[in-house]
């Protein structure tokens, strides 16, 4: 906008270079009087970290990403780090996860928050497998848990496997399948 042409500013313009250059939750431009423009914007909300092709991305709760993120950077203590393993990568800003698969890595990332199960949780992992989400252990096995069965639910079956049947050897095991109603299958 040049200082003197403010009353032939293109508003959509502006509002389009704003869109492309951040990811806004809402965006108003409004003119008042002759000298003033009032731009008032939300940003969207920082959800997860997003990891493809060794690059980190912030993506709001609909899987749209926000912004990249220097590695340095990441404090998975505050946002799940979920990896791409999947062929297909983000496209004009969406990545390949939908609503509900968030939301259902966030009710586990609250779940083993804190360690409050033994262990720390290092990522979560998608990839090709339809309907799981792999939960990596730091220094343990991957977990696999089954988005179409409550996570509580199989989380309960976890810590019963961990404390009567595994016990100390639980960071020895290269993977826990909970995905499968009553089975429980370990390697």
């Amino acid at each position: 906008i040049g200082k003197n042409n403010l009353l032939l500013y293109n508003k959509s313009s502006l509002s389009e270079a704003l869109n492309q250059k951040y990811y806004l939750a809402e965006l108003t431009i409004k003119r008042k009087l002759f000298h003033t423009l009032i731009i008032n914007l939300r940003e969207k909300q920082q959800t997860v970290i997003w990891r493809e092709d060794e690059k980190y991305y912030f993506l709001d709760s609909d899987g749209n990403m926000i912004n990249q993120l220097d590695p340095l950077n990441i404090n998975s203590a505050d946002y799940p780090l979920i990896e791409n393993l999947t062929a297909i990568k983000i496209n004009e800003r969406q990545a390949n996860i939908n609503k509900e698969t968030i939301a259902y890595i966030l009710s586990l990332f609250s779940e083993f928050k804190n360690n409050k199960h033994g262990f720390t949780v290092e990522r979560f992992i998608v990839d090709q497998d339809v309907n799981t989400v792999k939960v990596a252990v730091l220094g343990g096995p991957k977990i696999f848990y089954n988005t179409r069965t409550p996570a509580a639910e199989q989380t309960a079956k976890l810590d019963l496997i961990i404390n009567q049947k595994l016990k100390d050897s639980f960071k020895t095991k290269t993977q826990i399948d909970l995905r499968y109603a009553n089975n429980v299958y370990i390697k």
